[in-house]
C-alpha cells in the first residue's frame, strides 16, 4: 500500500515538473533577456507532535467514597504509565463528573 502510494506521490511530483517547465518555456520566450524562473519540488512528512486523550474511568462500589478513591488510584496509574513511556504532557486537566446509579431491589 505504502509503495502504491509512493507511486501516486512521485507521478504528481513529476506532471508538477512537467507543467512547471512548459509554463517555464512559455514564460521566458516572452522576453529571454529579463526573465529569472525558480522551481522546487519536494515531498514532506510529519509525525504529528500534539495528541488529545480523553480516558474515561467508571468504578462501581458500595458509596460515592470508594468509587472516587478507586478511580484515584487509576488515575494515578495511568499518569504514571504515560511518564514511564517518556510522554511529554502539556496540559494536565482531570475532571470528575459522579452519577449515582441506584439499583432497586
Amino acid at each position: 500500500m505504502e509503495n502504491a502510494n509512493s507511486a501516486k506521490r512521485l507521478k504528481l511530483i513529476q506532471e508538477n515538473q512537467q507543467r512547471m517547465n512548459t509554463d517555464a518555456v512559455n514564460s521566458a520566450s516572452l522576453n529571454p533577456k529579463r526573465t529569472i524562473h525558480v522551481e522546487a519540488v519536494g515531498l514532506a512528512k510529519s509525525v504529528p507532535d500534539v495528541c488529545h486523550l480523553l480516558i474515561s474511568i467508571v468504578s462501581q462500589k458500595q458509596s460515592v467514597t470508594q468509587a472516587k478513591d478507586s478511580v484515584d488510584r487509576r488515575v494515578a496509574y495511568i499518569k504514571q504509565t504515560i511518564l514511564n513511556c517518556r510522554i511529554q504532557v502539556l496540559h494536565n486537566f482531570t475532571s470528575y463528573q459522579v452519577h449515582v446509579h441506584v439499583n432497586w431491589v
